[in-house]
This record gives structure tokens, C-alpha cells and sequence, in this order.
């Protein structure tokens, strides 16, 4: 079975080799904030989507990006980058051909391993030392950049670690160890190097500039073409997405909400299909799960817009009533709604959301909540449960 993940692995490496002449990653950092950019050059029938995970006993939670290995549709989808909620990140680059060797004869590593760096791992050191530990031949035709928000960063070239130096580091598709093996010179590493030597102030627009100005087109090969681009604020934990090198469009995502709205993926397609798009499917409502008729009960729910519209709350209370629409409220603030049930029974609670323009999302999971009897009622029932011969007398009183 390993056997035949790594020889699917290979042909995918090698079919990559020949289909994708472009991507451009690039970091800077300074003593207030640590920015990475990255494009995405790929064929248009990758289908790229976005995977959010949300932390467990064992795991980071984390945001990935990831493309169908075209032109293997029936294949899994691969993660080629993505950042986790310590601000550690990764991107992989095509390169020209280059074995890694195993003079040391670590255990090989049957697969794509970085992306579990971003499981466990905080910082560029603590991701070498585990990458280290395995022998890698996937990074036969690719390398990675990972950088943390400390502004510590490294590119992997299969043998060779070549650490950051100065404020910046760029990433292109040669190897900046063997440029003579292809790829070099490179205008996108030239263009970015340049434009981060000239930088004035840090910032995301600044990055977004870069990523406009070295992004590819069909020109440049036959599937090379930026499908997205990505600027990752490491220090703040948040991602802004642009589609189709269209950089007055951006999609922004706080992995620190995302991560709360449990395990969920967005085809990057969707995201951008219209002006507008409808708030994510709030969260299952939290409150208590029983209670007493006639008394009020608070319950509470939360959701995203990714365009960043404020937005309403409509819970159902699964009594034939509802909280009619609440807020507004900014994307990813909590809600807060209450209500009385007047009789004793199960119900139901589920939310949606509506952001002013007035689009819906789902309805939400639903709270299964109790509004037991009251303890009295439960008491007299139960007497009569156990004296079933009171029911005559009882009946004669109240006739």
C-alpha cells in the first residue's frame, strides 16, 4: 500500500513538472508584524478549496488551501499551503528535477508530510526538526517555504535548509542552492526582491501590490496561470484571498473564527461567484438543555460573513415561534436571545443568520432542549401512579 501512494505521489510530481511553470512566495517581517504572500499558479481545472480544522487534544487548529492534482479528478486533494493558529505557515514551489539523497538512512517518508508540520508544530525550528526526522523523496520537484510569525522563515530544497537573512525571503520555481539546473533568471523573483528591497512601510497592501505585479498568465506556460493569491498576516492570524489575480475582490478570513465554527470547507469558486455571498450556517446554539416552563431561558449562537456584512439572527423555538430577526450584529459577534416556553415538552432550537443585503445562510444544527413538568405536577402524578384508587375519589371532588 505505501508502495502505491508514493508511486501515485511521483506521477503527480512529475505531471506537475511539466504543467506548472509558475507560483511566487515571498515574506518579510519587522518587529510589529510578520507578512507572507504567495500565488498560486495552477491549471484552472484544479477546483481549489479551502479547509478549515479546528484544534483538538492532538492538533492545531488551521486553515488550508488545496487543489485537485489535475489531471487526476478522481484523485484526493492535495494540501499545498496553509497556516495554523500559532502563525506557523507553509506554501510548496515546483522546481526543476533533483533527487533528495538519505546518507544518513532515515525512514522514508511514503508521502506528502509538511502539512502535518502544521499540526503539531509552532515555530520554523520545531518544523525542521520534525520534518528532519524523515527521509523525503516528494521533494524530488518540490520545496517548500514555511515561516512563523516571529518572521523566522526557511525554504526546504530537498537537501539543502536555506534560512532567511536580512528582513525578507522569496521563493520562486528554481533552486536557489542549483540555479543552474533551470528556472533562472526568474522575473517574479527578480520583481519581488526588488520590490521588498524599495519597501517604505510593511503592510498587506504592499503585499497585495507584489502579488499583482508577478502574477502569471497563460503567456507563461500552458497551465500556468494565477488561480488565487493569498497574503497571510501571521501576527494577527489572518488570511486575505484573491481569485483569478483579481485584486480588487477579497475574501478575508480570521482563523481564529473559523476555527470556533468547527471543521468546514469553502470551494474557492463559490466564494467568489457573485458580488455578494450568504453568512456562514451559524453555530449550533449553546445554552441549557432543560428547564422549567415559564421561565426564561438564554441561549446563544454566532456565525461569519466572509464580505464582512453585518448580520441578523432568526431562532426557531421549535414551538411554532420565533425571536423574529435580531441584531444587526458584526460578523462573528456573539448573539444572545431568550425565551419562555409555556408548556412542558422537547423542543428544538435551531438559528440562521442574514446579512443586510439580505441574503440567508442554513439553518443551524438544532438544541434538543427539555422543559420538564413542574415539581409538583410530577408529584401528584406520580401519587396517583401508586394509588390508582384515588382517581374515583378525587374525580368526585372536583365533579
Amino acid at each position: 500500500m505505501k508502495e502505491k501512494i508514493l508511486i501515485i505521489f511521483l506521477l503527480v510530481s512529475l505531471f506537475t513538472s511539466f504543467s506548472v511553470s509558475a507560483c511566487t512566495g515571498f515574506t518579510a517581517s519587522n518587529e510589529e508584524i510578520a507578512l507572507v504572500g504567495n500565488n498560486e499558479d495552477y491549471s484552472l481545472e484544479c477546483e481549489p478549496m479551502i479547509k478549515i480544522y479546528p484544534p483538538d487534544d492532538n492538533n492545531y487548529g488551521r486553515i488550508v488551501f488545496c487543489n485537485k492534482p489535475y489531471p487526476f479528478d478522481n484523485m484526493p486533494y492535495f494540501e499545498f499551503g496553509g497556516m495554523n493558529e500559532q502563525g506557523l505557515f507553509f506554501d510548496s514551489f515546483y522546481h526543476p528535477y533533483l533527487q533528495p539523497t538519505n546518507p544518513e538512512s532515515k525512514p522514508v517518508y511514503n508521502g506528502w508530510y509538511i502539512p502535518n508540520c502544521l499540526k503539531s508544530c509552532s515555530t520554523v525550528d520545531e518544523a525542521l526538526e520534525e520534518f528532519g526526522q524523515w527521509h523525503h523523496p516528494m521533494l524530488n520537484c518540490n520545496q517548500i517555504l514555511i515561516v512563523d510569525r516571529t518572521g523566522d522563515s526557511a525554504i526546504i530544497e530537498g537537501d539543502e535548509i536555506i534560512r532567511k537573512e536580512g528582513d525578507f525571503q522569496v521563493c520562486t520555481n528554481f533552486l536557489l542552492s542549483h540555479p543552474e539546473l533551470g528556472g533562472y533568471p526568474c522575473w517574479r523573483y527578480d520583481t519581488a526582491v526588488s520590490m521588498l528591497e524599495n519597501i517604505n512601510e510593511l503592510s498587506t497592501d504592499y503585499f497585495t501590490d507584489i502579488c499583482n505585479a508577478t502574477h502569471a498568465t497563460y503567456s507563461e506556460g500552458m497551465f500556468s496561470y494565477t488561480i488565487y493569491s493569498n497574503i497571510y498576516d501571521l501576527t494577527n492570524g489572518i488570511v486575505y484571498l484573491y481569485y483569478m489575480h483579481d485584486y480588487s475582490t477579497v475574501k478575508v478570513f480570521d482563523l481564529s473564527e473559523e476555527i470556533s465554527l468547527g471543521n468546514h470547507s469553502y470551494f474557492m469558486s463559490d466564494l467568489f461567484d457573485s458580488e455578494n455571498i450568504c453568512p456562514n450556517t451559524p453555530t449550533t446554539p449553546t445554552g441549557p438543555s432543560t428547564g422549567k416552563i415559564n421561565e426564561e431561558q438564554t441561549f446563544f449562537t454566532k456565525t461569519i460573513d466572509l464580505d464582512k456584512d453585518s448580520v441578523y439572527y432568526l431562532f426557531d423555538w421549535g414551538d411554532g415561534s420565533d425571536s423574529d430577526w435580531l441584531g444587526s450584529f458584526e460578523s462573528g459577534e456573539q448573539c444572545e436571545a431568550s425565551h419562555t416556553w409555556e408548556t412542558k415538552g422537547d423542543y428544538e432550537i435551531k438559528v440562521k443568520a442574514r446579512d443586510v443585503h439580505g441574503l440567508e445562510s442554513e439553518w443551524s444544527d438544532p438544541l434538543q432542549v427539555s422543559m420538564p413538568k413542574n415539581k409538583i405536577i410530577n408529584l401528584f402524578e406520580r401519587f396517583l401512579e401508586n394509588h390508582p384508587y384515588m382517581f374515583p375519589i378525587l374525580r368526585k371532588i372536583f365533579d
